[in-house]
């Protein structure tokens, strides 16, 4: 009977047994290698592998394997960032019990001199870093805890992995992998002599943008400054840096400073009061009070003088003896209300958005417009514009130039624009929509019959199939009635009639979803003189049915239903907040059908524990399910319906999500239901996604706002990247009062608060209320609402009552509401959310 074959990952399984056992040696792992089935193997390794090995962990010792091919099978191989990077990854598994990656540094010098001081130098990224890979691996199974073990052996020399680190975090890493770096310096406790002997390297992190970064600085500085080793002259001009970052960072940057002062007599003239001042515009009101009183307390009121204006009003009134005299008045456009707060009211036609005419195409410069969108096809009015000039007109000649690139751009399966052009190019073309299989790669339309039915917004590609039919001579060419008059979505009653009436003289029948989509989109004003002109024309009797639904939708008499899909988007855009009799009596009650749709948001939060450098951690992250109309994904016959539930691996494209607020423009439920998710993911991650399109879908939506468009505003409010959340403030600004009293949109902010981060929060309404005068006064009136619906105990509690007392000290108004006054008066110890409390009360 023949031997069963060793396999590779055999070998894998036999390295901790084999590098534990005393007498082994690498020639020892190389006899081992070579019983595996193909001994050949060894030398198959070349540089497209060590590639592989770079970008992905497989969680085993592959590099072990690399190693012994160099030195034992004569492979030659670069060792450039990616072989370094490869033996991050690879040089020990997810479970190193039998210590592989100590073995071989051990053993193999050229490996430990030449190789291992790199893994400080190159930064890595996706899933091999020495951060990733740590973070993934087993309980004492990781690189932090080899580098200490071979550290303490004496095998790897303790100064030089200080120096490496402090090297390793001046060189900008991401904050996420230079964070590692920060631990294993922290982790070998390195005392007074030894940050003495690295003290240049550590002066140069006091300016490092990671916080972490500045905070191991700024402990190492207090350590020397204690051992009375701290190069004074040197700190002090690297600390006006380090005096912008996180509070706490910031407040023993003063505490040195101060300590400097008092102690040294000749110090005073080297800048030590110029930097103190740095701290003066800190957004912290601790650090700004700590600055403010070394100043102070020194006697420079020069420099105090010339940094009050970074001065919030409640520290400004605090040391108001030593300051200039400042006025904090609101701006004369927005009249302070007296107590504080106002009523919700909002206007019955607000003055934004204003509705801008959609642009016609110049026909020489069309194939200009296209390729443009083929590059982005993110712009719903210009994909709106692109249908209906395609549908129009022999288009043929006209896309086959950009059917190459297109043919490029479709690689990625989501740019549905360049599908379109391919499809216009080539008869044979089959148009497939984007579905998730096919944007990972994973093709599985066979088993989807209508694969557009997965997306948030499946009439848009039944409305794409049709344009598809005509320019593949399937169907004649017309005018489509779907596409907008104006860049929110509306169209106007003359011009859908005028259109509609044409494509019926010329004998064309109406197409099933453009004359659904246009009919959602109807404009309220000048409806009747639209409604007249219809009713006098003489329609062909196959569009008998279009056109009594369109004229029922311009508030003319109801007919007989047989197309339920274009009744309901009439009744939609006649009445589109009432009850619909006409057809509930045809047995369509859905909400959404005979009865306008609704939108309730339901936040549910999920706890994970794990393990953290031997410390038990949980993680706490918040799910939003919208529940409105039936159970089941967006409806292509029935856009006026949101499902309460929808795909959970659903994905969504700028396209989509922008399409999805037009095709119900009195509206915004159905762009909240569509795009919840996706808000409330970019509070959790920085990755962007299509937040962006979101907010700017909201921007120039012109339907109503309810409390699921102010929670999808509040999300944007928490966004954990800055751009986000500084496009939602000018939102705020723009909308509250005018599309949302301030009122409702608190309770909306209070019923996703505990999903939220409120210190963004505080920051993004801080940053609204810089705006404008009216946007100040929205600001404090929200909040006045707000605070007395949170748990006083909520983390970030204390930076929205600091913005309340900001904004309360600028108009001179205090809080006057009864309810916010009691809630207030029940803050009690020593915290800023206490301290803030107290003197909101003393206005």
């Amino acid at each position: 009977m023949s031997r069963r074959p060793y396999q590779w990952w055999e070998f894998d399984q036999d390295l901790d047994a084999l590098v534990a056992r005393p007498g082994t040696d690498l020639a020892s792992l190389n006899e081992q290698l070579l019983k595996v089935t193909d001994p050949a193997e060894p030398a198959a390794y070349a540089e497209k592998d060590i590639r592989e090995l770079s970008r992905r962990w497989t969680q085993r010792r592959d590099f072990v394997s690399v190693r012994l091919a160099e030195l034992f099978h004569c492979v030659q191989l670069v060792h450039d960032d990616d072989y370094v990077l490869a033996a991050v990854g690879h040089l020990g598994g997810r479970s190193d019990t039998g210590g592989v990656r100590k073995f071989m540094l051990r053993h193999d010098d050229y490996l430990r001199e030449h190789v291992f001081w790199r893994f400080f130098e190159v930064e890595g990224g996706g899933e091999i870093s020495l951060a990733n890979v740590d973070k993934y691996s087993d309980e004492n199974h990781t690189w932090t805890d080899t580098i200490l073990a071979l550290v303490a052996e004496g095998t790897l020399e303790r100064s030089r992995v200080l120096r490496s680190c402090l090297e390793a975090l001046n060189r900008d890493f991401s904050a996420y992998r230079a964070g590692w770096f920060s631990r294993l310096h922290d982790a070998l406790a390195p005392d007074a002599a030894e940050a003495r002997n690295n003290q240049g390297e550590l002066l140069r992190l006091l300016a490092s943008n990671n916080s972490a970064t500045t905070a191991l600085a700024v402990r190492q500085a207090q350590l020397l400054h204690r051992a009375g080793t701290l190069d004074s002259e040197g700190f002090i001009r690297h600390a006006a840096p380090a005096l912008a970052a996180p509070k706490t960072s910031a407040l023993k940057v003063l505490a040195i400073l101060r300590s400097m002062a008092g102690n040294a007599a000749g110090i005073a003239g080297t800048g030590l009061f110029a930097a103190a001042q740095a701290g003066m515009d800190h957004p912290h009101h601790d650090v700004q009070r700590a600055a403010t009183a070394l100043l102070a307390d020194f006697g420079r009121d020069d420099l105090l003088r010339a940094g009050s204006p970074g001065l919030s009003p409640a520290v400004s009134i605090e040391f108001a003896a030593r300051l200039p005299r400042a006025e904090f008045s609101g701006s004369p456009e927005a009249p302070a209300s007296p107590a504080g707060v106002t009523g919700a009211v909002v206007p019955r036609q607000p003055p934004w958005p204003h509705p801008v005419p959609v642009p016609d195409w110049a026909e020489s410069e069309m194939q200009e417009h296209l390729a443009m969108l083929l590059e982005n096809p993110g712009d719903p009015v210009a994909f709106e514009l692109a249908l209906s000039r395609l549908a129009s007109r022999d288009a043929c000649e006209l896309l086959r130039p950009l059917a190459r690139r297109a043919a490029k751009l479709g690689g990625n399966n989501e740019n549905v624009v360049a599908e379109l052009i391919l499809a216009g190019a080539d008869p044979d073309f089959r148009f497939r929509p984007p579905t998730r299989a096919r944007r990972s790669g994973q093709d599985q339309e066979s088993k989807v019959s209508w694969p557009e039915d997965r997306s948030i917004v499946p009439v848009l590609y039944k409305r794409v199939r049709e344009v598809i039919e005509i320019l593949q001579e399937r169907a004649e060419h017309r005018v489509l009635l779907a596409t907008p008059t104006a860049t929110c979505g509306w169209i106007e009653p003359a011009a859908l009639v005028a259109r509609f009436l044409a494509n019926d003289a010329a004998g064309r029948d109406p197409l099933r979803f453009d004359t659904l989509a246009a009919l959602l989109r109807l404009a309220p004003e000048n409806r009747p003189a639209a409604l007249e002109q219809l009713q006098k024309a003489d329609v062909r009797p196959a569009g008998t049915e279009a056109g009594n639904a369109m004229a029922y939708a311009l508030g003319g008499p109801p007919a007989a239903i047989n197309d339920a899909a274009w009744w309901v988007a009439a009744a939609r855009a006649h009445a589109p907040f009432a009850i619909d009799g006409h057809l509930l009596e045809a047995g369509l009650a859905v909400a959404g059908q005979g009865h306008p749709a609704t939108l309730c948001l339901r936040w549910k939060s999920e706890t994970s524990t794990f393990k953290d450098d031997g410390k038990l951690r949980s993680y706490t992250w918040w799910k939003v399910k919208a529940d409105a109309g039936p159970q089941g994904r967006a409806s292509a016959e029935f856009p006026s319906i949101i499902p309460s539930a929808a795909d959970a691996f659903q994905v969504a494209s700028a396209l989509e999500i922008r399409q999805s607020a037009m095709a119900f423009p009195p509206s915004t439920l159905s762009l909240a239901a569509a795009s919840i998710s996706w808000l409330n993911r970019a509070m959790q991650t920085p990755d962007p996604a299509v937040e962006d399109a979101v907010l700017a879908a909201l921007e120039v939506h012109a339907g109503r706002w309810e409390g699921p468009t102010a929670e999808l505003l509040a999300l944007g409010l928490a966004a954990k990247r800055a751009e986000v959340r500084i496009r939602a403030s000018e939102l705020f600004a723009l909308a509250i009062p005018e599309r949302m009293g301030a009122e409702p949109f608190a309770a909306a902010l209070a019923h996703c608060a505990r999903a939220c981060v409120l210190s963004r929060w505080a920051a993004s309404l801080a940053d609204a209320a810089g705006i404008s005068g009216s946007a100040a006064t929205a600001t404090r009136e929200v909040l006045a609402h707000l605070l007395p619906r949170l748990e006083r105990a909520q983390h970030g509690v204390g930076r929205l009552l600091g913005v309340y007392l900001e904004e309360c000290i600028r108009a001179h108004v205090p809080p006057e509401s009864a309810a916010l006054r009691a809630w207030l008066k029940g803050f009690s110890g020593t915290s800023i959310a206490t301290r803030n409390a107290k003197g909101l009360l003393a206005l």
